[in-house]
């Protein structure tokens, strides 16, 4: 890839983790102006962090001298951390003079290792909002009415499919119990029922497998509620 590739990517992989991720971004230290590559921030217990991203597209290993020149901008913006990334590879006096400070030297595929485990909850939450989006969507085809006192009766809108309402709803709510048991470590989890063969279940055996799975499911689900959405403009016009 291009170094601005490169860039992109590293900016995508923070905010995978759910972090705000800037490319060339200007910061201001005490001292002078400095354009940084990517510039992360997040809060975490209460307080905000701040690291600078340093992108090395070389082709031969990285100087001690970049590793200083990362630690002077660092320290004079206030960032927490500065991470200097780089394919290439890192001479022995970069990875001595970063030895002991706040200045981590990694490839990318070692900085996805390292944060895997946290990489995998930050898309389970990304999941756990989609279902409720799309629930929130499948409740918008709905209408409710009052037939007693105190009885309520929701029936799928003029132009709905009604079979496949139940059935789409049900996926959804199948996947938020799943994910909630994924919650708390509860694996193989259930997370949805095939129609077909047999009404066959849906099981997860891990966290990878279940976002992986339920990606699936949900972009069925998706896909019929936007189907139906237009059914309802349709009807509507």
């Amino acid at each position: 890839m291009t170094w601005r590739d490169y860039q992109e990517t590293v900016a995508e992989f923070f905010r995978e983790l759910g972090c705000e991720a800037a490319v060339d971004s200007r910061v201001d230290g005490a001292r002078a102006s400095h354009k940084v590559d990517v510039l992360v921030r997040f809060r975490r217990f209460g307080l905000e962090h701040s690291w600078v991203i340093e992108c090395k597209d070389w082709r031969t290993s990285i100087p001690k001298e970049k590793v200083l020149a990362l630690k002077g901008v660092v320290d004079d913006v206030g960032a927490d951390r500065g991470i200097l990334l780089a394919e290439s590879g890192f001479q022995p006096g970069a990875r001595q003079a970063a030895s002991r400070t706040n200045i981590a030297l990694r490839t990318l595929a070692e900085l996805r290792e390292l944060a895997q485990g946290d990489l995998l909850v930050g898309l389970l939450a990304k999941m756990e909002r989609r279902v409720a989006e799309l629930q929130e969507r499948c409740s918008g085809l709905r209408t409710t009415e009052r037939y007693d006192e105190g009885t309520l009766v929701s029936t799928p809108r003029p132009g709905i499919d009604a079979a496949g309402y139940l059935s789409n709803f049900g996926c959804l709510s199948f996947l938020d119990m799943g994910l909630k048991q994924a919650r708390l470590g509860r694996f193989p989890v259930l997370i949805g029922v095939r129609s077909s063969p047999r009404e066959a279940e849906i099981f997860a055996s891990d966290l990878q497998d279940l976002l992986e799975k339920a990606g699936q499911i949900l972009d069925e689900v998706e896909q019929w509620v936007e189907v139906q959405e237009l059914a309802v403009q349709g009807n509507a016009g």
